[in-house]
């Protein structure tokens, strides 16, 4: 027996510096590796370290910019590490929609 966490439905993540909320459906799990260049196309990239035997994870998130001078002033970022990193994860059938005020 194994406790299903269905990918879809994980909304929130908590790592060693607290919760992060994750953006809808951008919770991923896989192999991972850290490469040196930019862009999808694998052909340009330089592999810097293995990972092919790790399973890793990333979301979208959102957080204050560094320099905000107001609440809502956030930045869309991505995070990723190893999958060890994750504390617990939040579930959820549905992210609520955001209310507009």
């Amino acid at each position: 027996m194994s406790l299903a966490i269905y990918e879809g439905k994980v909304r929130r993540v908590l790592l060693s510096d607290g919760w992060h909320k994750v953006v809808e459906s951008t919770f991923i799990l896989d192999a991972y590796e850290y490469l040196e260049g930019e862009g999808f196309d694998n052909e340009n990239k330089i592999r810097i370290t293995g990972g092919g035997n790790s399973t890793g994870f990333k979301f979208a998130s959102y957080r204050l910019r560094d320099r905000a001078e107001h609440p809502e002033d956030v930045e869309l970022v991505t995070i990723a590490g190893e999958l060890s990193s994750i504390i617990a994860v939040e579930l959820g059938n549905k992210q609520p929609k955001e209310v507009n005020k």
